[in-house]
């Protein structure tokens, strides 16, 4: 009660409790001795006495809501653990649990059993402590709001035998997506066809980061989130159209259930399948989202994405009655 900001009185403590009111004067005898110099003792309108614990001395009392977006938050970030990442947490975490009333603190520390967060695909930063390093080198910069020279290796540059690119960034935003990092900058400087660029940079293509001390203002007004609303994932390719996808029935509940883009717009029809229509950018993320539904899912425009989508479906079919074959 006293951690919770109030002024404890004996007569209110009595009836919430429901013990008699000289079990709670003694309780608050007890406190009185086991506090000393940290309850501050009141007068009240009544002329009662009530005791108060200051601001500095109360405990944090939380919801099963914010516990849950703690654990959760500290589950959904295990994949980046290392020296800069999970391992600063943990202190965080024990730290929060020491200020936290006691049945909260006993909480949080069985959220680990409690959550599981399956992450298939994910890149996982662990074991790679040469990337938690430029991971930290670019958050250093984003936060700090500091330029960061990097060498980028994109996969064709790397196919061709080339070097990485060298460029000077403002790092403006990170991404997390399908179990990969992403950062959104702008390229102000280096071996880049046109700067200034605002490009995606993907973490396990930077070879190399290196803080500077040269600071920057982020641009007025910058929203990641609008930055990518028309990429179907993270790679803005190309002017938005609209892409018509149909669902079939067995498919529809599982299809609905789900958030697929900002601009999705369902129809179902009498025969229980679902039209789909979204606006995106780029073909070959959402040509791969059309072949993960297997065959339960037809473009029905635009015909270059129909034609993408029928050429990996071909492609597939043939490796596969190719190894049937043998």
């Amino acid at each position: 009660m006293l951690h919770r900001g109030g002024a404890l009185r004996s007569d209110a403590a009595a009836e919430e409790l429901g013990v008699s009111r000289r079990t709670i004067e003694r309780d608050i005898a007890v406190l009185d001795e086991v506090l000393e110099g940290r309850v501050v003792r009141e007068t009240t309108p009544d002329g009662g006495a009530a005791r108060r614990l200051p601001e500095a001395e109360r405990r944090w009392h939380v919801t099963l809501g914010q516990l849950l977006a703690v654990g959760l938050g500290a589950r959904l970030a295990g994949f980046l653990s290392g020296k800069h990442f999970v391992t600063d947490v943990a202190p965080l975490l024990e730290q929060l649990g020491r200020s936290l009333a006691p049945g909260d603190r006993r909480r949080l520390r069985r959220l680990e059993e409690k959550i599981v967060v399956i992450g298939t695909g994910q890149k996982d930063v662990r074991r790679r402590p040469e990337v938690q390093v430029r991971l930290a080198t670019m958050v250093e910069g984003l936060l700090l709001e500091r330029e960061v020279e990097v060498g980028y290796l994109s996969h064709n540059r790397r196919s061709r035998g080339e070097a990485p690119r060298g460029l000077r960034v403002h790092p403006l935003a990170l991404v997390l997506h399908r179990g990969g990092v992403y950062f959104v900058v702008d390229i102000v400087a280096g071996d880049w066809p046109t700067p200034p660029a605002r490009v995606l940079l993907a973490l396990d293509r930077i070879g190399a980061a290196t803080a500077t001390e040269v600071p920057f203002d982020p641009p007025p007004r910058f929203d990641a989130a609008e930055h990518l609303r028309d990429a179907f994932g993270i790679f803005v390719d190309g002017a938005p159209y609209d892409a018509v996808v149909q669902v079939d029935a067995p498919l529809a509940p599982y299809f609905e259930e789900r958030f697929w883009h900002a601009s999705q717009r369902i129809e179902r029809r009498p025969d229980g399948s679902l039209v789909v229509q979204l606006r995106v950018a780029g073909q070959v993320e959402i040509a791969d989202w059309v072949v993960s539904l297997g065959e339960h899912a037809e473009v029905i425009s635009p015909a270059p994405l129909r034609e993408l989508v029928a050429a990996k479906l071909a492609t597939a079919l043939a490796r596969h009655r190719d190894r049937l074959a043998t």
